[in-house]
């Protein structure tokens, strides 16, 4: 099963070290006045993806997101792309590690 093989955190370097974050965490607008800004971020997506597309990390990386990651595009696929493979494997939704999550922030 996928969450079998999930790596527990996302490889340390890959393609996409050193690129800008808002390419991999687009952020989409509703609402018909903001069809530029969901263009923009179809492109910066885009970007993204052709980046993970010459990654040799690509299939780790994308099975960790599988398991650990509902956000931003991982592995060259973004959140829709990933949430069709967990439903296809019979998986729940991405659940993040307890160890990401700042103790601050835990509920007691």
């Amino acid at each position: 099963m996928l969450e079998d093989t999930a790596p527990p955190f996302p490889p340390e370097k890959g393609a996409c070290t050193g690129q800008p974050t808002d390419w991999w965490f687009p952020v989409t607008a509703r609402g018909y006045r903001n069809q530029a800004a969901n263009v923009e971020a179809r492109k910066l997506g885009e970007q993204a993806k052709a980046v993970c597309r010459t990654c040799d990390q690509v299939t780790k990386c994308l099975l960790y997101s599988i398991a650990y990651e509902p956000m931003g595009i991982w592995g060259g696929l973004d959140e829709s792309e990933r949430e069709t493979m967990r439903r296809k494997a019979g998986m729940r939704g991405a659940q993040t590690p307890e160890w990401a999550i700042p103790k601050w922030s835990r509920a007691v």
